[in-house]
């Protein structure tokens, strides 16, 4: 069909035009692209900011991860320097006074004490048998702000702002390790303890090994 037959047939049918061609439709049509497309944008603006700020909390919750990493491998460095420190020391030159130099020195702690009484409690005075009794019912590393009544005997003395408790296991005793630190963070009651219990663990193999070499001459404080 040529152009004039499409004309001609138009003129003889205007109808048509009126059936399928809504002179309306096409400005409408625009209308409604144009609020949608201003939608999507609007939608755009306020997404952006938000994935932005999301971001930006998650580099922040990296950085703390990473920081957390860096402070937890300086921390088990220092437990296998002070390691391999306390197992250099012969079993029969070890001594509380040694452990205590050797941790303060590689664990950056100002005041490191260890304490062991006997399990026979018979001959040991009340304020003894009270620290013992203290020592029997700690399950595990504590970090305290506040020194307990129990122990007040022993550390009055010297203890600081925070410090960590931390029980030995030796054989035929009942000991004690006990950290104390001018930075109240330093032994936060709200810390990870896991370090503490390995320190601890440590600590009590080499003193049950100087025991089997020293025997009753191995004193028990410092």
């Amino acid at each position: 069909m040529t152009e004039n037959e499409i004309a001609e047939y138009l003129k003889a049918h205007p109808e048509f035009i009126a059936k399928y061609l809504d002179p309306v439709s096409a400005p409408t049509s625009n209308k409604q692209n144009s609020t949608t497309d201003h939608k999507v944008i609007a939608l755009a603006d306020r997404q952006i900011p938000q994935l932005q700020q999301k971001i930006r909390t998650l580099e922040s919750q990296i950085d703390v991860f990473l920081e957390n990493g860096r402070r937890n491998e300086e921390i088990w460095d220092s437990i296998l320097s002070s390691m391999v420190a306390l197992f250099e020391i012969m079993p029969r030159d070890l001594s509380p006074e040694a452990i205590s130099t050797v941790l303060r020195k590689h664990l950056n702690i100002e005041e490191c004490r260890v304490f062991i009484f006997s399990a026979n409690q018979e001959n040991t005075s009340k304020e003894e048998k009270t620290f013992a009794n203290f020592i029997i019912h700690t399950n595990g590393p504590r970090c305290l702000l506040v020194a307990p009544e129990e122990t007040k005997h022993f550390t009055k003395s010297w203890l600081l702002t925070s410090s960590a408790y931390i029980p030995l296991s030796i054989k035929n005793s009942i000991g004690i390790l006990i950290f104390s630190s001018l930075n109240e963070h330093k032994f936060d009651p709200s810390i990870d303890t896991q370090f503490l219990g390995r320190i601890g663990n440590i600590v009590s193999t080499a003193i049950d090994n100087a025991y089997a070499h020293q025997g009753s001459d191995f004193t028990q404080h410092e």
